[in-house]
């Protein structure tokens, strides 16, 4: 398993902030990009190495140097503990004092498990989680070594073995811990002699009489392979052999009845034990509420603080420290949840332009950076001055001058554009709305876009809200002058209506006069203006003089040209009720001609009549009798070329 240092926790942590600096400054240019990068990694580096000698210069000042990366060994940087509930019950240890030791080993164990449980970046098992032996029932050393390769498999930092003491003599009293010797590995020996002693402190904060700490060296003459002397108990030395620290605590002495009352005699009295060997652990190994995969949070998160502040986290992982760091790391910081009273990241966001150029929305990033820069630059990351973090700020928006509508946020907090309340529009503020840091004036611009096709401002060249407002008084009367109600009113019904916006352009009139955008459009009035807008104007055509006639009005029906039985003025003079249903409408009224006008007998223009070409011509009665619309299609076709009369 490969050891990450903390070293390396940092560099991956440095490593994260730059891929997501990079996916946030996509959009910027490459020059830019690569400048922010270069000042960024400067920094890094920077604060890499001033970290880097301290860390070294600690372990130099702790006798730690050359054990610290026994530790924190875990593939996800966790701390890993293996407890070792002495004897089982097959190899019971000793029954003095009227109790078994190896259940009073086992409770003690279970309440020292349960105790550091409840930190946050360790790993806790136990060699057996019953108590029954391991190996079921197996020679003494065979178990004892099972234990130790327990201890390598889970890749312990330390392994403590718990016990109680025997005395011949009632008097012998008290707690002692066991540590490896300094023979080969001797960085077992610094860990291992570490905790014992932080774990000595403890038991004899309850009154327990002090032991000391020490190692015991065998008495066979045993040698490692640098032929130094071996350790004298199986589980220390076994697990020296597995490159792991072994302890043994042995709590108190069974055969001591002023042990016996006052530790031994009851559960409570066997988790105070427990307790103080949990607490001694943690207190060596720096165990806290707020570390996760081996990074520590604590300048950005407070499991208190996260739990009471955030009633649907609290609802959802309760009270568990490792399951509440664990939802602030994965999505917490995603989501800018404040997880401390000293640290905002919205506040940190609004108040530094440098960061939030750097990051954006990338909210993840401003806990990291504070974390690894910002607080040893001086930098804050709440209001001391000039508002609350929890102040909200009123964002004005307006369109021209006529105000939209407002929204709220808090400091560092951003906002949304309006909602337009049309399909066809999009509003453009011109100030930056993600990040508000005070009562803020929106002033946006408004782009049509229709069919996937962006016109941007072009709408104005067809809306004009004064004009509009006066030409139409339903209009005026609901909606007044206000600029944002009347455009919205236009986009999404006046276009359709085909209703007049401004003086130089009447769509009804655009329509009439330019008879290849009749055969594209028909009567889709909404595309008119579309054209417009997208090339009609540029290209010099007129949207204006022709409101009351139809010009080059089509003639051609199935790419077959009409002109013998129809003329469309002389079909709508003549026919009042087509008059009134496509007045303007040239391809609607030849289409009802072909489908009806043709089948009833009207008369289509001038030229041709087709109840008197019916009465002339016999031979065209046999062949299509009542059949109107086939004398139509039999003039077109043959009647005049044999110059047959239709009138």
């Amino acid at each position: 398993m490969k050891h990450e240092t903390k070293q390396e926790m940092l560099q991956n942590m440095q490593q994260e902030m730059q891929q997501n600096m990079q996916q946030e400054t996509q959009k910027n240019t490459k020059r830019n990009i690569q400048r922010k990068m270069r000042h960024n990694m400067r920094i890094a580096v920077r604060t890499f190495l001033i970290m880097a000698v301290f860390i070294v210069t600690a372990m130099i000042m702790t006798g730690n140097a050359t054990g610290v990366e026994a530790w924190a060994k875990d593939g996800d940087g966790d701390v890993v503990i293996v407890l070792d509930p002495g004897h089982d019950s097959s190899h019971n240890g000793t029954s003095a004092g009227g109790l078994n030791e190896h259940i009073l080993n086992f409770k003690i164990a279970c309440a020292c498990r349960d105790y550091l449980n409840q930190f946050t970046g360790v790993k806790v098992y136990m060699t057996h989680d019953t108590l029954a032996c391991p190996v079921n029932g197996a020679e003494n050393k065979q178990c004892l070594q099972r234990r130790t390769d327990i201890a390598k498999e889970k890749g312990a930092d330390i392994l403590v073995s718990i016990h109680n003491n025997y005395s011949a003599s009632s008097s012998a009293r008290g707690c002692c811990v066991y540590y490896p010797n300094y023979n080969w590995r001797p960085y077992l020996a610094v860990t291992g002699k570490g905790v014992a002693s932080s774990i000595l402190s403890k038991l004899t904060s309850l009154g327990l009489v002090n032991g000391g700490v020490m190692y015991r060296n065998c008495t066979d003459n045993s040698k490692y392979p640098d032929n130094s002397l071996y350790d004298y108990y199986k589980i220390i030395y076994a697990g020296k052999e597995n490159n792991v620290a072994g302890i043994i605590v042995e709590h108190a002495y069974q055969s001591s009845p002023s042990d016996v009352a006052n530790f031994l005699n009851t559960d409570a009295k066997l988790q105070r034990l427990g307790q103080a060997d949990g607490a001694g652990i943690a207190e060596y190994f720096g165990l806290n509420y707020t570390t996760y995969k081996g990074v520590d949070y604590k300048d950005v998160y407070d499991p208190d603080y996260y739990y009471n502040n955030n009633p649907d986290v609290a609802a959802a992982v309760g009270t568990d420290r490792k399951a509440l760091v664990a939802h602030f790391v994965n999505y917490g910081m995603n989501e800018g949840r404040q997880a401390i009273a000293t640290f905002d990241p919205y506040v940190y966001k609004g108040k530094y332009s440098d960061l939030k150029k750097a990051y954006g929305n990338g909210m993840k990033n401003y806990y990291l950076h504070y974390m690894l820069y910002g607080k040893n630059e001086g930098r804050v990351g709440i209001l001391n001055t000039g508002g609350s973090s929890g102040t909200n700020y009123t964002v004005s928006f307006y369109y021209n001058n006529t105000l939209i509508c407002t929204r709220t946020a808090k400091y560092g907090h951003g906002v949304t554009a309006p909602e337009i309340g049309s399909a066809f529009l999009t509003y453009t503020p011109d100030t930056d709305i993600s990040c508000i840091t005070g009562n803020t004036t929106v002033h946006g611009t408004v782009n049509y876009i229709c069919n996937n096709w962006n016109y941007g401002t072009g709408i104005s060249k067809v809306f004009n809200a004064n004009y509009y407002s006066s030409k139409y008084s339903d209009l005026k009367s609901k909606f007044g002058t206000n600029e944002w109600e009347l455009l919205k009113h236009f986009v999404n019904y006046g276009m359709s209506e085909g209703r007049v916006a401004c003086s130089n352009f009447n769509m009804i009139s655009y329509k009439n006069r330019y008879v290849d955008l009749r055969l594209a459009y028909g009567m889709n009035y909404r595309e008119y203006y579309h054209h417009y807008m997208r090339s009609g104007q540029s290209k010099g055509r007129i949207a204006t003089g022709c409101e009351t006639k139809v010009l080059d009005p089509v003639c051609m029906y199935n790419n077959k040209y009409m002109y013998g039985v129809y003329n469309y003025e002389y079909y709508l003079e003549h026919n009042a009720d087509v008059k009134a249903a496509f007045g303007y409408d040239d391809i609607g009224a030849l289409e009802h001609f072909v489908t009806y006008g043709m089948k009833e007998g009207r008369r289509g223009n001038e030229e041709f009549d087709v109840a008197k070409y019916k009465a002339r011509y016999s031979d065209l009665r046999k062949a299509f009798k009542n059949d109107l619309a086939s004398y139509y299609w039999h003039y077109l076709e043959n009647g005049i070329t044999e110059n047959r009369i239709a009138n």
